[in-house]
């Protein structure tokens, strides 16, 4: 028996102290910080993504740029997690798992390998990674198409206000909408009058912006609820398969509505990843609120304005202003509509006033919205309008004109008028460029397509114009002025029968206007039946002692009949009237046998017009 107190061998063996059971798999990713690393990448990488998508657009950056971060953010993640597992952080600096004091990897391996949890993790962790990857990949091409759109068309918002009274306040917010794109000079916006169109439309957006060759369409909605607050709901779709690529919906006090248009504006464009220039910026810039009380009958005014009828034309003047008084005289886009309003009025057979009578109010307003605001593309066409067919200041016009397109690129209407005031004073080829512009703007509007048969038979192509207005006529049979245009160009290449058949539509479809009848006098005549045409100019003659009628009316009769003296007499009172039909004499064919005629030749004169086809 050995002694209490001899010691033990040296050479036994000290047992080994037992393991504690080892952790389980979500314990082990929680002591090494898994969780929170990923958590904390997770949040970086989000907020990362999130601030490219602002200021990678606006500082001009290529859209792989952004695509760029994106890949990089989720290819780091596994990164991040391994070295969460792997490293730890001590006193003495970054450590390997293993040799900070803890069960060495290769052995965690080896028993997590054959673990259901972890091959249950690891599936669950590939089904989370490849729908972050998927969800990232959608988002890129979504951001991609978004990024190749350079041509759109806004298609008329949906009115969910429930209140059909409302339809008015919806048109003028998909108007706004139109015209605040319009400013972008980078950005071809379909015009308001082709977009209308489609309103109630069954074909899908990505079908319409199709037929209208654009990238991409806006549609949308329109609340406003019964304390004022209006929401705008708008969704870019892609031309190709009706794909959403974006979606956001903006809410404002109504007092706030124009400031809302800009917002929703510049959010597009910022979508589309454009980068607006400080002139952009500028126009799209929020504006300072103004009363409902104001806007609402501004957009009734609008609203009635583009259904064009006589009576439709003096209701939009009533609202117009109203919006002008309840302004105390500073709200700009009221006194554009004025303009508007009575430039139509005086004038295009409307003929509602006298335009001595018309067109000096009409100027008047134009002026006054400029003073209040010179940006106001509306109203720079305003101007033009009016020095255009009534002051016959084609210089100042065509400045106009431009001041007008360099505010708003994509107007049709600008781009029209200037096509126009090419044609009467004989810059052809320059007029023809800018009717198909007008057409790009506004492909499906009827006098838009019109317009460009009209110069081609000012610039005396009559085989193109009749094509070509036989291409609008497509659009719609019975549009008149198509039919009166073709018509003449007939008369003018000598096909009689043509002519005077095209003309007996037009006067048929326009109501015998004073107009028709004077066509339809000079057609009759031209293809030999004079006794008709002497009782047409008869009738158009009686009626010219009841009312006001342009004078240019009954010189175009005479003219068919061949009583020289009479038509010019009959022009000269149209020169007094200021006819805005006066200022196609210099190139209109049907004038071409009063052309050395000293009478005529000093009437263009004072017009200013070219004297001879040689000018022309």
């Amino acid at each position: 028996m050995k002694p209490k107190d001899v010691p033990e061998p040296l050479d036994q063996e000290t047992p080994a102290p037992t393991r504690s059971k080892p952790e389980s798999f979500w314990q082990e990713l929680k002591r090494r910080k898994v969780y929170s690393v990923g958590s904390a990448y997770l949040a970086a990488a989000w907020i990362a993504i999130e601030a490219t998508s602002i200021t990678f657009p606006s500082l001009g950056l290529p859209g792989w740029a952004q695509t760029l971060v994106v890949a990089l953010a989720i290819a780091g993640f596994p990164v991040a997690l391994l070295a969460a597992w792997a490293l730890e952080v001590t006193p003495e600096g970054v450590q390997v798992e293993s040799d900070a004091g803890f069960e060495p990897l290769g052995a965690v391996v080896r028993r997590w390998r054959a673990s259901a949890t972890l091959r249950g993790a690891v599936v669950g962790g590939l089904i989370v990674l490849a729908a972050a990857t998927a969800a990232s990949a959608a988002r890129w091409r979504a951001q991609a198409a978004s990024a190749a759109v350079r041509s759109i068309v806004v298609l008329p918002l949906d009115n969910l206000s429930g209140e059909v009274d409302r339809d008015f306040f919806t048109d003028a917010m998909t108007d706004a909408l139109i015209s605040n794109l319009a400013k972008i000079e980078s950005l071809h916006v379909i015009s308001r009058n082709s977009a209308m169109r489609y309103k109630d439309s069954e074909l899908s957006p990505s079908t319409i912006a199709r037929q209208l060759g654009v990238d991409g369409a806006i549609e949308g909605s329109v609340v406003q609820s019964a304390d004022g607050r209006v929401r705008i709901t708008v969704t870019l779709i892609s031309v190709d398969g009706d794909q959403s690529l974006w979606s956001q919906s903006y809410a404002r006090q109504g007092q706030e509505v124009l400031a809302l248009q800009s917002e929703v504006a510049q959010s597009i464009a910022n979508q589309i990843q454009i980068v607006l220039s400080p002139q952009e910026e500028a126009r799209l810039a929020e504006p300072p609120p103004v009363d409902t009380a104001i806007t609402n009958p501004y957009y009734r005014g609008r609203y009635y304005l583009e259904k064009r009828s006589p009576d439709d034309l003096l209701r939009a003047l009533d609202q117009f202003e109203i919006s002008v008084a309840r302004s105390d005289s500073t709200f700009a886009p009221a006194y554009a509509g004025v303009a508007d309003a009575y430039g139509l009025l005086g004038c295009c057979g409307y003929d509602v006033f006298p335009p001595t009578e018309a067109m000096p109010k009409a100027a008047k307003a134009a002026r006054r919205a400029l003073q209040l605001d010179e940006q106001l593309a509306e109203a720079h066409t305003s101007a033009a309008w009016v020095a255009y067919t009534f002051d016959w200041e084609w210089s100042r016009s065509e400045a106009e004109l431009r001041r007008a397109l360099s505010l708003a690129p994509s107007s049709s209407t600008a781009r029209m008028w200037l096509s126009g005031l090419l044609g009467i004073t004989g810059r052809f080829d320059e007029a023809i460029d800018w009717s198909h512009r007008a057409i790009e703007a506004d492909p499906v509007l009827l006098i838009v397509n019109a317009n460009l048969g009209l110069q081609y038979y000012n610039a005396r192509r009559y085989d193109e114009a009749i094509k070509h207005l036989g291409r609008t006529l497509d659009l719609d049979p019975d549009f008149a002025v198509a039919i009166l245009w073709r018509g003449k160009a007939h008369l003018a290449r000598g096909d009689h029968a043509a002519g005077l058949a095209d003309i007996r539509r037009y006067a048929l479809i326009a109501g015998r206007s004073d107009l028709a009848l004077a066509y339809l006098a000079y057609a009759e005549a031209a293809a030999g039946d004079l006794s008709v045409a002497e009782n047409v100019a008869r009738e158009l003659s009686e009626r010219a002692g009841g009312t006001y009628i342009s004078s240019y009316a009954p010189a175009v009769a005479h003219l068919g009949l061949g009583d020289t003296d009479a038509a010019l007499g009959w022009l000269e009172r149209a020169f007094v009237e200021r006819s805005h039909l006066v200022i196609y004499l210099g190139v209109d064919a049907i004038f071409d046998s009063l052309r050395t005629e000293p009478r005529f030749r000093s009437l263009l004169t004072r017009i200013g017009l070219p004297t001879q086809l040689e000018e022309v």
